[in-house]
């Protein structure tokens, strides 16, 4: 795990990568864990990861136990100029999961985002992202928020035990393909489109995301360009 300090802008996080155009930012196998802070007061924004510009791959990495209030992210990402590889992570036990603030068009593929207690995926005004083969279990309050302004596409996605699985904001659309919806007390809310809905149990594994053999999800994706699931 990582420790980090307070900005002068007042954001606390654990990494923070801004502004980086030349070569590349790699963050693989690693753990990112507790970024706790009070920077100007108790509602300032704590990050585990936060990545403003810049040229950076995350893999095969777990963020957990990041934030102490509302506006904390596990990771938060922000400025048209990024060019983001998000691959085989695991955000878990965090107070929000990942916020996509002004980015253009990125790509998530193999994540899980599971049990953070105010939400798990939340993509802001002027973002367009695509989500392939994501998990989503227990997140409090939404897994998936696209606010005003923002689209988010996902493809072959398991929402499970969510209070709200989608809930998109006026001005904003989501587009579903191939979704397992698993005990939610809302699966969508606002402007979602959707194909190939599957109701069943995903019938997790004890590490709260493998799939065991009597999930319904099992062999109902579709092709989506993803070698390894």
């Amino acid at each position: 795990s990582l420790y980090g300090e307070c900005s002068a802008s007042g954001r606390g996080f654990n990494i923070g990568i801004r502004n980086v155009q030349t070569g590349e930012v790699r963050l693989r196998n690693s753990q990112v864990a507790s970024a706790l802070f009070s920077c100007g007061g108790p509602q300032a924004p704590d990050y585990g990861l936060y990545i403003d510009s810049s040229r950076v791959t995350v893999a095969q990495t777990v963020f957990s136990d990041n934030g102490n209030s509302s506006a904390d992210y596990a990771v938060y990402v922000t400025g048209y100029e990024n060019i983001l590889t998000f691959d085989d992570n695991i955000v878990r036990d965090n107070r929000r999961g990942l916020s996509l603030d002004e980015v253009d068009v990125e790509s998530f593929r193999n994540n899980v985002f599971m049990d953070n207690a105010d939400g798990g995926v939340i993509v802001g005004s002027n973002t367009q992202a695509e989500l392939l083969h994501t998990t989503l279990a227990r997140n409090g309050g939404d897994a998936v928020k696209v606010n005003s302004g923002g689209a988010v596409s996902l493809v072959n996605t398991i929402i499970s035990e969510s209070t709200t699985g989608v809930r998109v904001i006026s001005g904003g659309a989501a587009t579903l393909a191939q979704t397992l919806w698993d005990s939610n007390t809302t699966n969508t809310v606002g402007a979602v489109s959707q194909t190939g809905a599957i109701s069943g149990l995903a019938v997790f594994d004890s590490d709260g995301y493998h799939l065991t053999h009597f999930s319904a999800a099992l062999s109902r994706g579709v092709d989506a360009g993803v070698p390894d699931d």
